[in-house]
């Protein structure tokens, strides 16, 4: 069914609102510019599909996998991401507005130049994903996993970090980025170990 309104929004140049897609299995497709309100996504699989420059609004992903696919310059506003996987996906110069997402997967994702505010991440993963030259305004990270994940030339100040795992993150060489981070006891040691320092 999903991939039938597709090519009816392709044809005549709509959009796919107001619909629910359970157990949906696509691979390959090409999905990219859509916009997609209201829309809900329950336990579907995409594989190696692009959704480049498509726009979501108000809907949900919930249990679904897109790891590997494709949302560069993708529009995010007022959607929840739960229980979903995204491992390396690419996201780069996506923008993220009052979007939730916890309990979900995004190891080696790539979010470089994208933009984040006023959202919420609580209890997932993004280990070895990319940050790079992202702006965060007004975001909460809660238990999220960050280890080795690469904020290069993303300014950190006022970012609470002291209930993550930021263990070998990676910054520039004159750690500008780490500049009024806000961070806990055990985030405090793994800087340090960072910066050279040796805790005794």
């Amino acid at each position: 069914m999903l991939a039938e309104l597709i090519q009816r929004a392709y044809d005549e140049n709509e959009n796919i609102c107001d619909e629910i897609f359970e157990g949906e299995l696509l691979t390959g497709e090409n999905m990219s510019q859509i916009e997609f309100e209201r829309v809900q996504f329950v336990k579907c699989k995409f594989e190696h599909c692009n959704f480049d420059h498509a726009a979501f609004y108000h809907g949900r992903f919930v249990n679904c996998d897109f790891s590997n696919c494709s949302f560069a310059g993708s529009y995010w506003k007022k959607m929840q991401i739960a229980g979903s996987k995204g491992n390396g996906a690419g996201l780069r110069e996506a923008v993220f507005k009052e979007c939730r997402i916890e309990e979900s997967l995004f190891d080696y994702a790539d979010f470089s130049q994208s933009a984040w505010e006023a959202c919420m991440i609580v209890h997932s993963k993004f280990r070895e994903s990319f940050w790079t030259e992202v702006k965060l305004k007004k975001v909460n990270f809660q238990t999220v996993d960050f280890t080795r994940s690469d904020f290069f030339k993303t300014r950190l100040a006022g970012i609470d970090f002291s209930g993550c795992i930021i263990d070998g993150i990676q910054i520039s060489a004159g750690f500008g980025e780490l500049r009024g981070i806000k961070i806990g006891l055990e985030q405090a040691v793994s800087l340090a170990r960072l910066l050279g320092a040796e805790v005794v």
